[in-house]
């Protein structure tokens, strides 16, 4: 009988750790993509239920895409038409004295959850509310050696090419972030085609959380503006101010990541539509077919596409709410 007694809780014990053992897996497994979304208004809370409702009907990739709300300023919305939604929403964490500094939150927002997924997803992807997604991002994950995969800037504004000298405004920048500018490449801008040093966009991008680009990227962007003579010299010219955060992503990427790291996704992810009518605007696209991730601005831009289904009635059952321009 004793021996009965302990063959029946040596199986029982056995059950218990292939149990546990199984559960402890399932922890450990890493989501595949992750998306993280900002949200600081009611308007933006009303894009991100629409960006959201295109993920679950457009962009699924036969895996779970967790997504994280970022609640910039919770007095203004606390995203609780979000809840129940998503994976998680989180407070932005950020040093307030910089709040006022054009896209402070973003930066701060994108290190504080690479952080919270260090573990948890292989790639963390940051998309703008008014985005809409169309088709399965699957070029994101293609490829199996990048470390962040993004696009070029759609024009040139504060770009270097590679032929001028290196600027005070990317010299300070280079500097800060021990850029080696012997050793850049060129990119080429997507609207006015202008061949530059590297330089990406913002709206639409991807990291490997566990590699820490977005927390490298927010300790040299601190660093900066928290010297008050770097800062007055950023802030006292307000079409510099306004991309001088993707300038500094761009430097961290050409010292962390490098060329061979950075996967360039083609022009079909982050389509700058609030473009599409501008006179240098050589190869756009014509139909929302040709896009996978759209940045809208204004939903009103979706009306110069040509729209058919499955995505004619879609739109015009959720792209109709009022929204305000970034």
């Amino acid at each position: 009988m004793k021996k009965k007694y302990l063959v029946i809780m040596f199986i029982i014990s056995s059950l218990k750790i292939l149990t546990v053992g199984k559960i402890i897996c399932q922890i450990q497994e890493k989501y595949p993509v992750t998306y993280m979304i900002m949200i600081d208004s009611p308007e933006q809370e009303q894009q991100a239920n629409v960006l959201i409702k295109s993920i679950n009907t457009f962009g699924r990739c036969n895996s779970p895409a967790p997504i994280v709300i970022v609640l910039a300023d919770t007095i203004r919305t606390k995203g609780e038409s979000l809840k129940g939604r998503i994976m998680e929403i989180v407070k932005l964490e950020m040093n307030e004295s910089l709040r006022r500094f054009p896209f402070s939150d973003k930066v701060y927002a994108c290190a504080q959850v690479e952080k919270i997924m260090e573990n948890r997803a292989e790639w963390l992807v940051w998309l703008n509310p008014d985005a809409l997604m169309v088709a399965p991002p699957i070029e994101i994950m293609t490829d199996k050696n990048a470390w962040a995969s993004l696009r070029p800037v759609h024009i040139k504004n504060v770009g270097l090419s590679c032929t001028e000298p290196v600027t005070d405004y990317w010299k300070i920048i280079y500097q800060q972030s021990k850029v080696d500018t012997n050793s850049v490449w060129c990119v080429e801008s997507f609207v006015d085609k202008k061949t530059l040093r590297p330089y990406y966009n913002s709206g639409c991008m991807a990291f490997r959380p566990d590699i820490g680009i977005l927390r490298e990227w927010k300790m040299v962007y601190e660093t900066l503006l928290c010297d008050e003579n770097t800062y007055n010299y950023y802030s006292s010219d307000s079409y510099g101010s306004f991309f001088f955060h993707q300038a500094v992503l761009s430097a961290v990427l050409i010292k962390k990541a490098g060329k061979n790291r950075i996967n360039i996704l083609p022009p079909s992810f982050g389509y700058p539509l609030s473009l599409q009518n501008s006179m240098d605007f050589i190869n756009k696209m014509s139909s929302i077919a040709e896009m996978k991730i759209i940045l809208c601005e204004n939903y009103e831009n979706l009306k110069g596409l040509v729209v058919e289904e499955p995505y004619e009635s879609w739109i015009n059952t959720h792209c109709t709410l009022p929204v305000l321009k970034h």
